[in-house]
């Protein structure tokens, strides 16, 4: 009977011990998150009209005063000073919610990346893709509010952690990466040079990569990891 009731009071502390971590993890992501949020806000509260004023009004006005005519529309969405701004912002939260401060931080988010439908998928050059089969284990994207590819703090319930690291092939200058997944295609607003890391979860996806002017380049794959594991590839960027 002592080593039934030993043996009840240690799970009980065990689960104390356990919602306690947890609990704690959430209310500093939470702390973080509206702490990071407040910056944002506050910052595109005052850029946002600065910005908005040079190029409906200054930038119109010295075009037309000096002759030049406006750049033709890029093939890749610009990554803007505002979303640059946020991804700078939201770095302290990233890094927490990563559970490898050591590391470079996950910089996806809505702002610096661009979705478009399915049917988009049919003009990228399948013979180009990299496909990247799904983790098992890993959660779905969301579980209620909670983005789970966000958190690799939460591996223990499904958060996702593993990631693929894929270079151009016969490529080194600047160029963007794309995916293609069950829902979507998305593209990253994000330049990047040589290697990248990118997330694997629960589903397949294939990657694409684009120059600046569009153009699709081959992918490979050349390693793989996971974050918090301090290899070889935790310097590199993380989308």
């Amino acid at each position: 009977m002592p080593f039934a009731v030993n043996e009840v009071f240690s799970e009980l502390l065990h689960n104390v011990l356990k919602f306690l971590k947890y609990g704690t993890i959430f209310i500093i992501m939470g702390c973080l998150f509206m702490a990071c949020t407040l910056a944002a806000v506050v910052t595109t509260a005052f850029f946002f009209p600065l910005l908005l004023c040079y190029r409906k009004v200054i930038l119109p006005i010295f075009r037309k005063c000096t002759g030049r005519q406006p750049p033709p529309e890029p093939t890749v969405p610009i990554y803007g000073t505002l979303g640059k701004l946020w991804d700078a912002f939201f770095v302290p939260l990233m890094l927490f919610v990563s559970g490898a401060p050591t590391e470079r931080s996950q910089r996806t988010h809505p702002w610096n990346n661009k979705k478009y439908p399915k049917h988009r998928a049919d003009m990228i050059d399948p013979a180009l893709l990299m496909t990247v089969s799904a983790i098992q284990g890993a959660s779905s994207r969301f579980w209620l509010f909670l983005p789970m590819f966000h958190l690799p703090i939460l591996a223990e319930f499904g958060g996702w952690k593993d990631y693929v690291v894929i270079k151009p092939v016969g490529y080194n200058q600047t160029w963007h990466i794309g995916w293609v997944t069950g829902k979507s295609v998305g593209l990253s607003r994000i330049a990047i040079t040589g290697p990248v890391r990118m997330l694997a979860g629960n589903e397949e996806i294939h990657f694409f990569g684009l120059t600046p002017d569009g153009v699709q380049i081959p992918l490979k794959k050349i390693g793989s990891g996971q974050i918090g594991d301090a290899g070889a590839y935790r310097r590199l960027p993380l989308l």
